[in-house]
């Protein structure tokens, strides 16, 4: 099973939340050789999938570094790579059957900003537990490639790869150093996972499934913090700024789907009014998971935080865990989940007004369906004085 080992010359990455791509990188000529080993050396991790040369790429890291530690998979994978090995696509479905599987696997899914990475600490910290947060081969096949026009990305992964792909991505995302003891997986999402749902159900029907989401007002705020986190300016007074957001919020959903959830059409001069439509586009995934009759539960945000103890009690039944191991779990509430990476807490962000969330509320009570406002509990005057 050929392979190709580069080593890395240079990598570059306008912004850290950009899903990991192969052109991220700089490589030199690189050197052929059999690349089982990927299987079960943990060092190495598969970093993306690259459509247009169909391959997948894998990154060797240093040997202390357990990804289950990191806030981000993608985020420590890029920075700390020390070289990369390509593997077509014809190969990685037999790769991955070489490799370790675990005994049980958890999908964490999330409309995002919502405590999907405390979630994943949550439950790395329950023994024989290992918990991955972002892996980005997924994203590759959710979201195609960032960099291309969205009628380009239908054509990027041949649908009749996509269920290998996706299996192999479960797979070889499972990179405990000590397999033997670590039975359970677990797999933190990004939110565009969401928009992708039917594939992941077919690809892992024996998955359990954990569903997270946040009031409308919190949440838009949330994502307008994290925006100028990843370098969009407060104001975000340029259409160009407010369609990268939408974009990676609705992953990459029509302005005519704009146009029907709120009501007028072209792209959004308030931002706020943006980030209402993207909170409704992204609740609506929760109702096709209903849908699909995937076995699930679902976790607000203020649930998580208020009423810490029942949930998560509640979150190690739904994973099929121990509930003994209920208050060694709730260490993760104790740090910063996401320290280190641009999300962190500590980075300075402006918040949206008052007006601002006044509007959320109203666009929310006009154009959320209801069982969505049931869903997260809205009163009758939501958002209106």
């Amino acid at each position: 099973m050929p392979g190709l080992l580069c080593e890395i010359v240079g990598r570059q990455k306008d912004v850290e939340a950009m899903p990991g791509m192969l052109s991220h990188f700089e490589l030199a000529d690189g050197l052929v050789v059999e690349c089982e080993f990927l299987a079960t050396d943990m060092t190495w991790s598969l970093f993306c999938y690259d459509a247009k040369s169909r391959q997948a790429v894998f990154v060797e890291l240093p040997g202390d570094i357990d990804l289950s530690e990191t806030p981000f998979a993608y985020v420590t994978q890029f920075n700390m790579a020390k070289r990369v090995l390509l593997v077509s696509f014809d190969e990685l479905e037999e790769l991955a059957r070489l490799a370790p599987c675990p005994d049980k696997i958890v999908m964490v899914y999330s409309i995002g900003r919502c405590g999907s990475t405390l979630v994943s600490n949550i439950l790395s910290d329950v023994p024989n537990v290992w918990s991955i947060s972002e892996p980005d081969p997924l994203t590759n096949l959710a979201t195609g490639n960032w960099e291309a026009e969205k009628e380009q990305l239908s054509e990027e992964f041949d649908m009749a790869d996509i269920s290998s792909l996706v299996g192999a991505a479960i797979r070889l995302a499972y990179r405990p150093t000590k397999t033997v003891d670590h039975t359970t997986l677990v797999i933190k999402h990004r939110s565009q996972l969401l928009f992708f749902l039917s594939e992941m159900d077919q690809a892992a029907r024996d998955a359990a499934n954990v569903f997270l989401y946040r009031e409308p007002i919190a949440w838009t705020d949330s994502f307008y913090r994290f925006a100028q986190k990843q370098g969009v300016p407060a104001t975000a007074s340029k259409e160009d700024d407010r369609r990268f957001l939408w974009n990676i919020l609705s992953n990459s959903a029509p302005d005519s789907r704009l146009a029907e959830i709120l009501g007028y059409a072209g792209f959004p001069e308030r931002i706020e009014d943006m980030l209402a439509a993207a909170w409704i586009i992204n609740m609506n995934c929760l109702d096709v998971a209903e849908n699909l009759d995937m076995a699930s539960e679902m976790f607000s945000y203020d649930q998580l935080n208020n009423e810490r103890e029942a949930s998560v009690a509640r979150l190690l039944k739904a994973c099929g865990l121990d509930a003994k191991h209920v208050d060694r779990a709730m260490v993760a509430y104790h740090e910063d989940s996401q320290k280190g990476t641009a999300s962190s807490r500590s980075t300075s962000t402006v918040g949206l007004t008052d007006a601002q969330c006044l509007r959320v509320g109203e666009l929310v009570r006009k154009c959320a369906p209801p069982s969505i406002q049931t869903l997260c509990s809205l009163p009758r005057s939501y958002g209106i004085p």
